[in-house]
C-alpha cells in the first residue's frame, strides 16, 4: 500500500547569514550532498542566497534536485498533464483510477500536495460513483478505505462490503473507524458494551449512517438479520 501521510511544510530554518558573501552570485545557490546511503527524504539540500543567507532547502528545490541526481523509473521533470485537475475527469471517465494513482506514486512524494490531491479527487470520485470495486484487490484499496474512514464519509463503502457479505472486512473497517474517531457515538457504544463482530457493525450502522439504513441493510444481508 502506498504511504499515507500529511502534507509537508516548508522548513524555515536559517543556518547562517553570510552579508560579506552579498551580491556574489545573482542566483540562488543549491548545495547537494549525493553520499550513497541517503535518501530523496533525508538528504542534506542546502541553499545559499545572494544576500549570503545559507538555508535548508525547501521542498520544491529538493524535489528539482533529487530528480537531477536520483530520477525514479517513470518519472519525469514536469507532471504529467493527466495529473492536473482539468484532465483528471477524462482519467475517470475511462475507469483510469488505478492508472492515475499508479503514475502519481511515481511522479510525487507522498507528503507533496499534488500526491495528496490526486488521490483525494480519485477516492471522492470513486465514492460518488460506487465504483470502489475497481480498486479492490490493488494496492491501493486501503489507502481509499482510510481516506472514507478519517473524512467520515464511510457510508457507501460499507454498504458495498456488505452487499458483498465481506463481514470481517467491515468489522475490520468500522474497528479502523473507532481508532480514528475514539470520541464518536459508535465508539463509545462498542467499548462500554465491548461489541465484537457482527454487533459492531451493527452498532455503527444504526448510530453514524443515515437513518433506515441498518433495516435496509437487514432485509438485504442474512447475517446481519440473525444477529
Amino acid at each position: 500500500m502506498p504511504a499515507v501521510m500529511e502534507e509537508r511544510q516548508d522548513s524555515n530554518i536559517v543556518l547562517e547569514k553570510r552579508p560579506d558573501l552579498e551580491g556574489y552570485s545573482e542566483c540562488n545557490i543549491v548545495f547537494t550532498d549525493i553520499s550513497q546511503g541517503n535518501t530523496n527524504r533525508d538528504r542534506r539540500i542546502v541553499v545559499r542566497e545572494p544576500d549570503g543567507t545559507l538555508r535548508e532547502g525547501h521542498w520544491d528545490e529538493r524535489d528539482r534536485m533529487n530528480f537531477l541526481f536520483f530520477q525514479r523509473e517513470g518519472q519525469t521533470y514536469k507532471m504529467s498533464s493527466v495529473l492536473e485537475d482539468e484532465h483528471l475527469e477524462n482519467a475517470f471517465n475511462r475507469n483510469g483510477h488505478v492508472d492515475v494513482l499508479d503514475l502519481v506514486c511515481v511522479q510525487c512524494e507522498p507528503d507533496s500536495t499534488d500526491y495528496i490531491r490526486v488521490h483525494q479527487r480519485t477516492y471522492e470520485d470513486l465514492n460518488r460513483k460506487r465504483s470502489f470495486d475497481l480498486l479492490r484487490s490493488t494496492r491501493h484499496f486501503g489507502g481509499m478505505v482510510y481516506y472514507f474512514t478519517k473524512e467520515k464519509i464511510l457510508t457507501w463503502l460499507l454498504v458495498d462490503i456488505l452487499k458483498r457479505d465481506l463481514i470481517s472486512d467491515a468489522c475490520d473497517v468500522v474497528q479502523l473507524f473507532h481508532i480514528l474517531h475514539p470520541s464518536s457515538k459508535s465508539a463509545v457504544i462498542s467499548k462500554q458494551e465491548r461489541l465484537e463482530g457482527v454487533d459492531l457493525v451493527k452498532v455503527y450502522v444504526e448510530t453514524e449512517g443515515p437513518r433506515g439504513l441498518l433495516q435496509f441493510l437487514e432485509e438485504d444481508n442474512k447475517t446481519l438479520k440473525s444477529a
